[in-house]
């Protein structure tokens, strides 16, 4: 992918309220800037945690061009959901952020967004530009888009953008019944078998669903495990949690409201 740097547009979107009640992604709308300028675009990614379907984040398509020192007003509007609100900073003065990134080559066989580095500008203030990776729909799982977090400051020159190989499945060495979280979820499992050499994991999920795409970490061995499908591979209670089955089978041989079980008085 490649970058266009520009003055006068959007640095960051941050969202004030994430609202709720959400059923499809909303309309995110800039207001314009003066005339001869050029008009920000933005689009918002959905999230759902406990039943409650937000806001996640808001995502720049283009900066835009020309907004001066007055931040334009942003509206969040459709997708059947309500409360939703968000701000916006400016690149400062004179200094130039990305505008825009466009994919050269889409590539293929990306099952999880990879990560995209932005290199440092070079100019004082030096903000850095952060961007994210979409995975698109088609069979060959090519990068769809690649959208803007924060536009950075002090670019002298378009800075080079570089996209990952995609997130690596799995690092380290889980612990066999280990507790894993998943990181934005917070849904937890137990590890039933972790396989290095396939990168598979498997685990029993004591309550709730893994989002596609998000980190588990375990929590004795601090290994990590990206997702790649929603809550694959996984079973729906954890077979450890047997307490009730063990006490229940047990009073059918043991009488315990004796004073001695084990003997005849």
């Amino acid at each position: 992918a490649t970058a266009v740097i520009g003055t006068g547009g959007i640095q960051k979107i941050f969202l004030t309220n994430d609202g709720s009640g959400y059923t499809s992604a909303p309309t995110i709308s800039i207001s314009a800037p003066p005339a001869g300028g050029t008009q920000a675009t933005a689009i918002g990614i959905l999230t759902t945690r406990n039943l409650v379907t937000s806001l996640e984040y808001i995502y720049l398509t283009h900066a835009g061009v020309g907004y001066g020192n007055t931040a334009p007003i942003i509206t969040i509007s459709g997708g059947g959901g309500t409360g939703a609100a968000a701000t916006c900073s400016l690149v400062p003065a004179g200094k130039k952020g990305l505008q825009t990134i466009n994919i050269t080559n889409h590539g293929v066989g990306y099952s999880t967004s990879p990560t995209v580095a932005v290199s440092l500008p070079s100019l004082s203030p030096q903000l850095p530009a952060t961007a994210h990776a979409v995975v698109g729909t088609a069979s060959t799982n090519p990068i769809s888009n690649v959208y803007i977090l924060d536009a950075g400051a002090g670019f002298f020159s378009p800075p080079t953008i570089t996209i990952g190989a995609g997130a690596t499945v799995g690092v380290g060495t889980f612990w066999f019944n280990e507790e894993v979280t998943g990181q934005r979820s917070n849904v937890v499992g137990r590890v039933k078998n972790w396989d290095a050499d396939t990168g598979i994991l498997q685990v029993g999920i004591m309550t709730g669903t893994f989002y596609e795409g998000e980190r588990l970490v375990g929590s004795k061995s601090g290994a990590t495990y990206e997702t790649s499908t929603t809550g694959a591979a996984s079973t729906t209670a954890d077979k450890y949690q047997q307490n009730d089955d063990i006490e229940f089978d047990a009073d059918q041989i043991i009488d315990f409201s004796e004073s001695n079980p084990f003997g005849t008085f």
